[in-house]
C-alpha cells in the first residue's frame, strides 16, 4: 500500500505543478490581451486626431478656394471696368 500512497502524493504533485504552469500560461495570454487591446486604444485615438486633422484641412480648403473664387470674380469684374 505504501507505493499506491507515494505514487499518489507524486501525481498530486504534478497536478499541482500543471495547474500553476496552466494559471501562469492564462495569465500570459490575458497580459498579452490586455496589452494589445491598449495598443488598439491608442491606435483608435491617433485615427480620431488624424481625422479631425483631416476634417479642419478640408474646411480649410474649401474656405481658401471659396475665396479664391470671389476673389477671380472680382478680378473679372475690375478687368471689365478697366476695358470700358
Amino acid at each position: 500500500m505504501k507505493i499506491n500512497k507515494d505514487m499518489l502524493k507524486v501525481k498530486e504533485a504534478k497536478l499541482n505543478e500543471l495547474n500553476r504552469k496552466s494559471a501562469d500560461a492564462v495569465d500570459i495570454v490575458t497580459g498579452t490581451i490586455q496589452n494589445l487591446q491598449i495598443v488598439n486604444d491608442e491606435i483608435n485615438a491617433t485615427v480620431e486626431d488624424i481625422e479631425d486633422y483631416r476634417n479642419k484641412l478640408n474646411d480649410t480648403k474649401c474656405s481658401l478656394e471659396t475665396t479664391r473664387l470671389n476673389n477671380s470674380r472680382i478680378i473679372s469684374n475690375f478687368k471689365k471696368l478697366l476695358e470700358v
